[in-house]
């Protein structure tokens, strides 16, 4: 390769920029000049060719003299090195690449499809180790009255229930394929869709109760000391789970277990269910009832407040089924039996003991 390039003061200032040796206003007067002067410019990129395509060691380069002999000796070198490199760089450029870019390519694909099938066998041992799970989100929805209120509902399984006043049952949208659970605070009453591979689980306070078809009734409210399951048909197994060691009983139609709040001890005993269920037919049933225990229903069956004036009456105890129509009807029906006198105001029912 001929070199015609001369030695001027054009190609001694491209040297010096090219080596970094202009200071920061001689290399913006430089590349000023580059932008405004077509010819200038194409004469650098040829020198700037061979200066970056020359193999010329640059530490060899340091040990000539910074001044314009040196500065064109160094050119010159290059340019000769150019002469044995430019040739072999450029069938470098236009050859090897092609077959060390084919090479490189054919290893990557070895390697991805190796690596593809290394995953695709671990995933399918994963898969067959660990099932996916059921990521199905459960949606809770809450269901409740308030004193005075009642309401019915059939949950997604067919399962109904009845409600009763100032109580609240929680459950999923879609029960779970192996059991079916809600959560209830305060009385209802469950007619619960037969499934023999699901059965229906309530929680209510420390009382666990575990049906498969059946119908019963719940009254859990959480200022009683106790929770009563009365089961009308079916079985019904009954589990208090506040305690150190469970305590389980299953019932019988005609059965009603009692499980105490403070000990978690289950009592049963046989009675009629109806007496226990009259609520659902809009009727006030009370079998041996306290009196405490008649004002807690008074009050969240009519939304009032119950206001005594001898508190010694709390004890007496009262068996009766009363139409709940009438709020004069049933205070009537319970001063006579337990001997007491009644006044109504505004929202208030206020008591007197006629045995003072």
């Amino acid at each position: 390769m001929e070199n015609n390039f001369e030695n001027t003061e054009d190609t001694e200032l491209i040297i010096r920029y090219l080596d970094g040796r202009l200071d920061n206003h001689e290399v913006d007067q430089f590349e000023k000049r580059l932008r405004a002067d077509a010819a200038f410019a194409k004469e650098f990129q040829q020198y700037k060719h061979i200066w970056d395509v020359s193999a010329f060691p640059w530490q060899d380069l340091t040990l000539l003299k910074s001044d314009k002999d040196s500065d064109w000796k160094r050119l010159k070198l290059k340019m000769d090195n150019a002469d044995e490199f430019i040739e072999p760089v450029s069938r470098t450029l236009s050859k090897r690449p092609t077959r060390i870019t084919r090479s490189y390519y054919h290893v990557l694909r070895m390697a991805a499809i190796l690596v593809f099938m290394v995953l695709s066998s671990l995933a399918l041992t994963y898969v067959m180790i660990n099932p996916e799970p059921d990521v199905h989100e459960i949606v809770f929805r809450e269901i409740s009255t308030d004193r005075s209120q009642r309401a019915s509902v059939q949950l997604s399984d067919g399962t109904k229930v009845s409600l009763s006043v100032d109580s609240k049952i929680k459950m999923p949208d879609v029960f779970a394929r192996d059991v079916r659970e809600v959560e209830l605070t305060g009385e209802a009453y469950f007619d619960v869709a037969h499934s023999p591979d699901r059965p229906f689980i309530i929680r209510s306070g420390n009382a666990v109760i575990k049906v498969l078809g059946t119908d019963f009734g719940v009254r859990a409210y959480p200022d009683e000391d106790q929770i009563k399951v009365v089961v009308k048909s079916g079985s019904v197994a009954v589990t208090s789970n506040g305690g150190e060691e469970n305590n389980s009983v299953v019932l019988k139609p005609g059965q009603l277990a009692r499980v105490s709040s403070n000990t978690n001890e289950i009592d049963t005993e046989w009675v009629d269910p109806d007496a226990y269920l009259g609520w659902i037919s809009g009727k006030l049933s009370f079998n041996q009832n306290t009196l405490e225990e008649v004002i807690g229903q008074l009050e969240r069956w009519y939304d009032l407040e119950v206001i005594l004036e001898d508190k010694s009456i709390l004890d007496r105890r009262l068996t009766a089924v009363i139409d709940s129509r009438s709020l004069v009807n049933v205070m009537n029906v319970i001063s006579l039996s337990v001997d007491l006198s009644y006044e109504i105001i505004d929202n208030k029912i206020f008591i007197r003991n006629n045995q003072q």
